[in-house]
C-alpha cells in the first residue's frame, strides 16, 4: 500500500504541475526543452556526477567521524544496531527501488528545476534560484545526506542550464537514485553479539576509517568546488524557459 501511495502521490504532483504549466499557458515543451539524447557530452556529465557521488558517499563519512567526537557511544550503536529489510517483501523492496529512477526523478526535476528553478531564475537571477531550490531540493531529503543532496541540486540545475533539457537532470538524478538505493536490494544483519575485545577493536577500526573518508572529503572540497565553479562559468544567465523560448522550441 505505501507503494502505491508513493506513485500514486508522485502521479498526482506531475498533473498538477502540468495543469499549472497550463493554466498560466506555459509551454511544457519549452520548460522540457528537446527531449532527445544525442549530441550531449554524456561523458562530462557523468564524469561529474561519478565525483560528486564519492563526495556524496565522504560527506557522510565525514558526518559520522563528526559525530563520534562528541557521542562516544556512536560507534557501537552504529555498529551494533541491527539492519534488516526482512519486514519488507522482496517485491515491495523492488517496487520501490523501481520508483525510486522513474517517477521519482520525473516528478522532482519537474518541481524544483522545470518549475521552481525557471520561476525564481526571472525573479533573482539564475545562481540565487539555483542556491533557493537547491537547499529546498536538499531539505527534503536531509534524512539522507542535506550536503550531498544540495551539490546534486546545483549540479541539475547547471546542467539544466548549460543543455535547456529536462530530460538531462532527470537521467542524472535518476543514475544517483539507483547507485545511492541498491542497498534496498541485499537485505543485511549486522551480528548484535560481538565480544567486548572484538567490539572495541573493531570500533577503533571504524574510527581510522572514518576519519581517512574526513580527511578525503576535506581534500575534495576545494576540488569539488572548482568542477562546479568552471562549469557554472560558461552558463548562460537566463533561465532555461528563456531560452527555449527565445528559439522557440
Amino acid at each position: 500500500m505505501n507503494f502505491f501511495f508513493s506513485a500514486t502521490l508522485h502521479i498526482v504532483i506531475i498533473l498538477l504541475i502540468i495543469r499549472k504549466f497550463n493554466k498560466h499557458r506555459i509551454s511544457l515543451r519549452q520548460i522540457t526543452g528537446d527531449l532527445s539524447l544525442h549530441k550531449l557530452p554524456w561523458l562530462k556529465l557523468f564524469s561529474i556526477q561519478a565525483l560528486l557521488i564519492v563526495f556524496a558517499v565522504l560527506s557522510i563519512i565525514a558526518i559520522f567521524f563528526i559525530i563520534g567526537l562528541f557521542d562516544s557511544n556512536f560507534y557501537k550503536e552504529l555498529l551494533t544496531e541491527e539492519i534488516t529489510h526482512t519486514n519488507n517483501s522482496a517485491q515491495l523492496i523492488i517496487l520501490t527501488y523501481i520508483l525510486s529512477f522513474t517517477l521519482v526523478p520525473i516528478m522532482e526535476e519537474l518541481l524544483f528545476r522545470g518549475y521552481l528553478f525557471n520561476k525564481w531564475g526571472e525573479n533573482f537571477g539564475i545562481l540565487k534560484a539555483m542556491i533557493f531550490c537547491s537547499i529546498l531540493f536538499s531539505l527534503l531529503h536531509w534524512n539522507t545526506g542535506f550536503i550531498s543532496h544540495f551539490i546534486l541540486g546545483v549540479f541539475c540545475c547547471m546542467a539544466y542550464v548549460k543543455t535547456k533539457r529536462l530530460i538531462v537532470p532527470m537521467l542524472l538524478h535518476a543514475v544517483n537514485n539507483i547507485i545511492a538505493g541498491t542497498y534496498m536490494l541485499f537485505p543485511t544483519e549486522l551480528d548484535t553479539t560481538y565480544e567486548e575485545e572484538a567490539l572495541t577493536q573493531f570500533i577503533i577500526e571504524m574510527q581510522i576509517a572514518f576519519k581517512i573518508g574526513a580527511l578525503l572529503f576535506i581534500v575534495l572540497v576545494p576540488i569539488v568546488c572548482y568542477v562546479l565553479y568552471r562549469y557554472y562559468k560558461g552558463l548562460p544567465k537566463v533561465t532555461p524557459y528563456q531560452l527555449n523560448q527565445n528559439q522557440n522550441i
